[in-house]
């Protein structure tokens, strides 16, 4: 038998062998450790994420997390929690099996240090991360033609209005004279029946008002239903109007709101942003003349406009838009219509002779053309609600309304309405009066209403938006052998 032997400079070399094999063992083990850890806060980021509130995609298209879970107020320790269960399947990969074997990297998270350090939640900033996701949504929608065409479309009939407006302001009350006389140079004077009769001081010659013909005042008329309210002007039947309504500081922007941490919300960069949020209201909720929800307020697009916490407020406070918006075109096309403005001054001119007071004609006629502009309108208004369409600016034969009408408005105005197959329907000139409104203000509107939704139609009362997360940052700490390591990552529905 040979015998072998190693030299004491051989064992010190397999020594420093293989305390460079240990080392680097221990070193791809930590390496291996750190991209393990890196994965499992990303992955258990993503899997929270995926966990979107379902009723709030189905029917609006919005991706956020209800952290709520159920509940009104945010719950970040169980959102955490969530987290660190996603993030164990990573760095435990036979988690939960019942031959788990060994596990060669043997990282382990320290759950009593892992934290939150930030969040965006849907209403931080007036609502910029729910403002930004609209407006994807109606960007894909629309597409740059379509948003185009919206502008054009808007910004027109916008310019026609105030181009209106400025001409009316132009008409006043105190020209009335000299609107009389106009009249007069281009229709001739009114003939006055005029009476003599035998006093005791001798003949006197006085207006013969027994030649005229027993007429009342429509003036009166219009000034009774003006008192009483464009409401019940427009919608004699108000018993059939919606009576729901929202209770007093339960909504996004009536009450004080959970805020997010340390973290700005990510906000629209692109063009178009009021005229996105519009058309996206537009789309998504009802009007008076949509089909209507079982529960909660049916006139939404309304609340939009006027603001107010039930549907009657809301309805009346756009046909009081509406009306003044009609008055003006109405009344602007009276003044140039030279037949019309004789039917006003000949009736004035009546009505001035039964109350002996000729002088008053001018006044009573430029009168007469208001009233008769209002209750124009008012037909204008009855037709936009049975979802006829009504011309911004009319022409003689989209007109409805005659003069001698005025005084039986209420009893058989109908009577004269008629349909167009041009103009706008109820639904566009509430678009109109949108394009009045302000980002903030759509913005606000919206998060109100799928708030109140949610709670009503998907019935679930403690639903707060104020505790939906956009975005989220974690802090996860653990232990890999003897050695500690902390990893921060960030993720949010911006980044999909």
């Amino acid at each position: 038998m040979r015998k072998g032997s190693i030299t004491t400079w051989l064992s010190l070399i397999l020594l420093v062998l293989l305390s460079l094999i240990t080392a680097g063992l221990y070193s791809a083990r930590q390496a291996a450790g750190r991209v393990v850890l890196a994965s499992a806060a990303e992955q258990a980021l993503f899997s929270t994420f995926g966990q979107y509130d379902k009723d709030l995609m189905d029917t609006y298209g919005l991706l956020f997390i209800d952290g709520g879970y159920g509940g009104s107020s945010l719950l970040p320790g169980h959102l955490l929690q969530e987290i660190e269960e996603e993030a164990g399947y990573i760095l435990q990969p036979k988690k939960g099996l019942i031959l788990t074997g060994r596990d060669p990297v043997g990282i382990r998270l320290q759950g009593d240090e892992d934290q939150i350090t930030g969040y965006v939640l849907a209403t931080d900033d007036q609502g910029r991360a729910f403002r930004r996701q609209v407006c994807e949504i109606m960007q894909k929608k629309l597409g740059p033609a379509g948003l185009l065409f919206l502008q054009n479309r808007l910004t027109e009939q916008q310019q026609q209005a105030y181009e209106q407006k400025q001409e009316y302001e132009t008409y006043g009350e105190e020209n009335a004279e000299q609107y009389y006389q106009e009249d007069r140079q281009m229709f001739g004077p009114r003939k006055i029946p005029l009476k003599e009769t035998e006093t005791e001081d001798g003949r006197i010659t006085e207006i013969d008002t027994s030649s005229l013909p027993a007429i009342a005042s429509p003036l009166d008329t219009i000034h009774s239903m003006q008192a009483a309210g464009v409401l019940l002007a427009v919608h004699p039947g108000i018993g059939d109007l919606s009576a729901a309504g929202i209770p007093e500081g339960s909504i996004v922007s009536q009450r004080t709101l959970q805020k997010g941490m340390n973290m700005a919300a990510d906000g629209w960069e692109g063009n178009g942003e009021q005229l996105l949020l519009l058309e996206y209201l537009a789309e998504n909720f009802p009007c008076y003349t949509s089909e209507h929800n079982e529960k909660g307020l049916q006139y939404q697009v309304e609340y939009a406009i006027g603001r107010k916490n039930t549907d009657r407020e809301n309805l009346q406070e756009v046909l009081f838009q509406l009306l003044v918006l009609r008055e003006i075109t109405n009344f602007l096309y009276l003044m140039k219509d030279p037949v019309r403005r004789q039917e006003a001054d000949s009736m004035a001119n009546i009505l001035s002779l039964l109350i002996l007071t000729p002088e008053a004609a001018p006044a009573i006629s430029f009168a007469l053309k208001a009233a008769w502009a209002y209750g124009e309108s008012i037909l204008d208004l009855r037709n936009l609600l049975d979802g006829s369409r009504v011309p911004l600016i009319k022409t003689a034969s989209d007109w409805q309304l005659p003069l001698h009408s005025l005084l039986f408005l209420r009893l058989t105005g109908d009577a004269h309405r008629h349909t167009s197959d041009s103009g706008l329907d109820y639904a566009s000139y509430l678009r109109f009066l949108l394009f009045l409104k302000n980002a903030d203000s759509l913005t606000a509107s919206l998060m109100d209403l799928v708030e109140m939704n949610l709670q009503t139609e998907k019935e679930r009362p403690d639903f707060r938006l104020d505790a939906c997360l956009d975005a989220l940052r974690v802090e996860l700490h653990a232990r890999i052998g003897r050695n500690e390591y902390t990893i921060e990552r960030s993720y949010g529905y911006n980044a999909a």
